[in-house]
């Protein structure tokens, strides 16, 4: 789903105006839904390990895949086994594992990158209700289901609940599609807790807050595997481009601005699930193209060698690891 992110959802100039009527349909049609679910009228199904749904209020990149990442390693260095629901990309939304070796164009660019990323079994679904179910079936090691996304996929029951926001808030405030939301910034204040990613606490959110934290370690060659530390690469190419077909692309320059890295402007606009398929964009270009691990995952096939992948570790703030922890025990145990 190639999609570029409209940056009018940040202010509300003449078209968030002519929008809200439709923004508030849907904000009225998901009351309803949520209220259904509440009283029972829709079901909601529950798998026999605890669910933690990693997602948010607003639409696009926000920092979800790196939460997710960080998350399977915080809980498996306690002894846990993780396991990962996603809806998934260019599939068809039939119910199926994905591998380190899948294909992203098929199975999605997060999928395949998490599962390659974290070793842990990955399982994507229309239905992450289905999703879940296969993967415990298939995995019965695993004693915790992450989903990446599905805030607002009630169907499936959630043991805890994490909202990730960026430095860009809630944008204009607004709801689709007069805005950026898929609901209400007060939704954040009946999560478990907060994510943020590249920005301070969030003021009158009365949850726990928690920081993101995604430092670049390495620059890896795409084609011949060769690695460089941040100082190394720097020496190196003095001037290079950035190129990141990810929802929020600011925060991948402004990463590489943190090593001193000075990138020039993106070639083109390249929306959320860019399909690398090929380099006519970069026609003329010289010196390294630098670019996320997300987009390698699609761009591995292609043999230039320009290409460079920017290595990133994510980091969750001490404590968020232990109130999950606590959520699970208290819901197991209800």
């Amino acid at each position: 789903m190639n999609r570029h992110f409209p940056q009018w959802w940040l202010r509300r100039g003449l078209r968030a105006r002519l929008l809200t009527p439709l923004a508030l349909i849907h904000g009225g049609l998901a009351s309803v839904r949520q209220a259904l679910y509440a009283v029972g009228i829709l079901r909601t199904y529950r798998v026999q390990v605890p669910v933690i749904v990693v997602g948010g209020v607003f639409v696009g990149g926000t920092g979800k895949t790196p939460t997710l990442e960080a998350l399977v390693l915080e809980l498996r260095a306690r002894g846990l086994n993780p396991g990962i629901i996603s809806r998934g990309y260019g599939a068809d939304g039939e119910t199926c594992p994905v591998f380190p070796t899948s294909s992203a164009a098929q199975f999605g660019d997060e999928p395949v990158l998490l599962a390659r990323r974290t070793g842990a079994p990955v399982w994507i679904g229309r239905r992450r209700a289905q999703a879940a179910r296969a993967l415990v079936q298939a995995h019965p090691e695993v004693d915790v289901i992450l989903s990446d996304d599905g805030l607002q996929h009630l169907a499936l029951h959630r043991d805890a609940e994490l909202a990730v926001v960026d430095s860009r808030g809630f944008g204009n405030g607004l709801l689709i599609p007069a805005g950026p939301l898929r609901e209400s910034p007060g939704r954040l204040n009946r999560v478990t807790a907060v994510v943020l990613r590249g920005r301070p606490p969030l003021l009158g959110v009365t949850r726990p807050q928690f920081a993101l934290t995604l430092g670049i370690q390495a620059f890896r060659h795409l084609s011949t595997g060769e690695s460089l530390d941040p100082s190394t690469f720097r020496a190196r190419f003095p001037s290079i481009t950035a190129a990141a077909g990810i929802g929020f692309p600011t925060q991948f320059r402004a990463s590489l601005a943190e090593l001193g890295l000075q990138a020039s402007g993106l070639p083109q606009e390249l929306p959320d699930h860019f399909d690398w398929g090929h380099m006519d964009w970069a026609v003329g270009m010289t010196g390294p193209i630098v670019i996320t691990e997300k987009d390698a995952v699609k761009a591995e096939r292609i043999d230039d060698p320009r290409l460079w992948v920017a290595t990133a570790v994510p980091r969750l703030e001490s404590g968020l690891t232990e109130l999950l922890l606590e959520r699970m025990r208290g819901s197991q145990a209800a």
